[in-house]
């Protein structure tokens, strides 16, 4: 078996990769690499660029540092390239530089890797498997209380709350977008649902209102409806081309902005939140998830949710994103529910569950 790997540092153009990659795939190579997919921003899209333009090669990327990963996310991508490129994706799991993790602050021999690499590729291994992460209206679930590995529910949700959600038949709101977008490209598609969810989700939410609250506009000056209603006109191959995304936006731009920012690494403004949950926000954490008010709810197994959070202070698995999402659960139930003259049908499912029966 014969490949070619590629290694993106320093960051070469997006074109010379693909091009690489293809003429790799005109003289019968198997698998065409590229290494640490984290360091480079267009990886995932240089890929999904160049399964459009070769027939037998894989492609696969490296996912590197998966101490600071989400395996939902490598999984998306995955699976989104795997049907761009017709069943030609893979991907392999590595630890990458450990030398890279001290801009994070982090010391690699307090990460616990080789517990962290088994959890990842079975978690990424359970989101495939169980066709949770696809193409076709389903690259982004919304998974009630969940965003994690399915096998968590068995072991921490309540008899009762699990009978209570069985027979909860709501169809996935991602679904339906994608519906609305029937026949459009899978560029479009996605970025349809990303507006109607991701965005006035999560994005806005979060980002949007920090950088405002200090004076700083992130990206509300792009969502003025006039841009919106313009740029949905915009072909793909103008938003995506070549490897390389904001296309249109970086050929409009170009002479007016520095090189240097066209040219720059997406930054995030992502959140320390596995750290803060192990040292400032401990106490938080266990004072509201074992609270008895919110065991009380019977919707979570005490001993489950001790071990969990037990489990991620001792560094011995990652839990946050989980323990995460528990805490918001609890923190929006006190609020809207518990305060709230919430009514449920008197032979409704929920009514099992004696906090929310009690509403009745």
């Amino acid at each position: 078996m014969r490949g070619v790997s590629i290694e993106l540092l320093p960051d070469p153009p997006a074109a010379e990769v693909i091009s690489a990659i293809r003429t790799a795939d005109e003289v019968g190579l198997h698998t065409a690499f590229l290494v640490d997919e984290i360091y480079h921003r267009d990886a995932w899209s240089i890929l999904a660029a160049a399964a459009q333009q070769t027939t037998r090669i894989r492609l696969a990327a490296g996912v590197a540092h998966v101490t600071l990963r989400d395996p939902l996310l490598a999984a998306q991508q995955l699976a989104t390239l795997d049907e761009l490129s017709g069943g030609r994706a893979a991907s392999a799991f590595s630890v990458g530089n450990l030398a890279m993790l001290e801009q994070f602050g982090l010391d690699p021999a307090d990460l616990h890797v080789a517990p962290r690499l088994r959890e990842a590729h079975a978690a990424m291994r359970s989101f495939l498997d169980s066709g949770r992460v696809d193409m076709e209206g389903r690259f982004h679930r919304y998974r009630g209380v969940f965003n994690s590995d399915p096998s968590y529910k068995d072991t921490l949700y309540t008899d009762d709350f699990r009978a209570a959600l069985t027979t909860n038949t709501t169809p996935d709101p991602l679904t339906l977008f994608f519906q609305k977008t029937h026949g459009q490209d899978r560029l479009t598609q996605m970025l349809y649902t990303d507006l109607k969810t991701w965005l006035v989700d999560d994005l806005l939410i979060k980002a949007d209102r920090m950088t405002m609250a200090n004076s700083v506009e992130l990206r509300v000056p792009f969502l003025d409806y006039r841009v919106i209603e313009y740029a949905a006109t915009i072909p793909s191959n103008m938003k995506l081309r070549g490897g390389v995304g904001k296309w249109i936006l970086k050929r409009a731009m170009k002479g007016r902005l520095p090189n240097e920012i066209l040219t720059r690494k997406k930054m995030g403004f992502p959140t320390p939140l596995a750290l803060m949950l192990q040292r400032d926000l401990l106490g938080y954490l266990r004072n509201l998830l074992l609270s008895p008010e919110c065991l009380s709810l019977h919707y979570f197994k005490r001993r489950a949710v001790e071990r969990l959070i037990d489990e991620n202070t001792r560094k011995t698995r990652d839990h946050h994103r989980l323990l995460w999402q528990l805490v918001v659960l609890e923190e929006w139930h006190r609020q809207f529910i518990d305060q709230s003259h919430f009514e449920v049908p008197p032979n409704g499912p929920l009514s099992r569950i004696p906090q929310i029966a009690a509403f009745r």
